[in-house]
C-alpha cells in the first residue's frame, strides 16, 4: 500500500515522533498528537529519554470525526 503512489497513505503517531517513521513521499501524509510534534522537534524518544506521558499517548487521542475530515480531504486532492 505504501509503494502505491495514487494512493494516499495516512500516518498516525501518537507517542513517538512522526519525523522518524514518516517516508517524506507525497503521497505519505502524517496525523500526529502534541506529544508527537514535540518528539520529533527535540528529536527525542519517550522511552530511550525517559519522558513521562501526558494525555495523548494513544490513538483515542484522534477523534474520529476529525480523522475522517482529514481522509476525506486527502481522497478528494486537498493537502489539510
Amino acid at each position: 500500500m505504501t509503494r502505491s503512489p495514487e494512493k494516499p497513505v495516512i500516518g498516525l503517531y501518537a507517542r513517538h515522533s512522526h519525523s522518524k517513521w514518516r517516508t517524506g513521499l507525497p503521497h505519505h501524509h502524517a496525523v500526529a498528537t502534541d506529544l508527537s510534534d514535540r518528539m520529533h522537534q527535540g528529536d527525542l524518544c519517550p522511552v530511550r529519554d525517559a519522558i513521562p506521558p501526558d494525555i495523548d499517548v494513544h490513538m483515542d487521542a484522534f477523534p474520529p470525526a476529525e480523522l475522517a475530515r482529514v481522509c476525506l480531504e486527502l481522497l478528494n486532492g486537498v493537502r489539510p
